[in-house]
């Protein structure tokens, strides 16, 4: 049976995900489609971000990192478009992450009360 070590990702966006091994998925996003759109290279958008290099947009277009929220919104205004435009679908997962942690909660408070 595989093991399901919790880890920590750290990126250099400096945002921290714990997540299991087999859970980690990469990001969807469409950041590589609005750089393209706008016809911006991943150099000159790390210069405008104020980033000496362009590997954090590499990390970020490719999913193996999430943007930290400051880097999110100035993606945002850059690509003017809404962040959760720029991250389409993660949101339905953060989403369904949530609810189910607060039902988990509110289960558990239930019971503790009973009890």
């Amino acid at each position: 049976m595989p093991s399901h070590k919790n880890t920590s990702v750290v990126g250099n966006s400096g945002i921290i995900n714990n997540m299991d091994h087999e859970e980690f998925k990469k990001i969807p996003n469409r950041l590589k489609k609005y750089r393209k759109i706008h016809g911006l290279s991943q150099r000159r958008v790390a210069a405008i971000l104020g980033k000496k290099s362009s590997s954090h947009i590499s990390n970020w277009e490719n999913g193996r990192v999430i943007p930290n929220l400051s880097n999110a919104i100035r993606l945002s205004v850059l690509y003017r478009t809404p962040v959760d435009g720029l991250f389409v679908g993660h949101d339905r997962v953060l989403r369904e992450e949530v609810r189910v942690n607060e039902k988990r909660i509110i289960e558990d408070t239930c019971a503790m009360r009973r009890n």
